[in-house]
């Protein structure tokens, strides 16, 4: 697990806050996790493969921006909005 300085204090990232929001998310049985904070949207999705390595799981929950989850919400289709660089993930069905 890397390891960081901010302002002096290190921390364990990629993983292990990431990876204990998404964990709880799923625990809890949620459909996706919103979030208003670009950063974060970054953070949650785009490092994924770290952490479902630090969960030694994958776990499906879609991570959407704010006005994503907005739009699906008043009926657009993801297709019509959504960029390549957001995951999506099929149905485990």
């Amino acid at each position: 697990m890397l390891r960081r300085r901010v302002f002096g204090v290190a921390y364990r990232y990629r993983g292990t806050a990431f990876g204990e929001i998404v964990r709880d998310a799923a625990d809890r049985g949620a459909q996706a996790i919103i979030v208003a904070c670009p950063m974060c949207h970054s953070n949650l999705d785009m490092r994924r493969q770290a952490i479902d390595s630090y969960l030694r799981r994958r776990i499906d929950v879609p991570v959407l921006y704010v006005t994503q989850a907005i739009g699906l919400a008043v009926g657009l289709s993801p297709r019509s909005w959504a960029s390549n660089a957001i995951s999506f993930p099929s149905p485990s069905n």
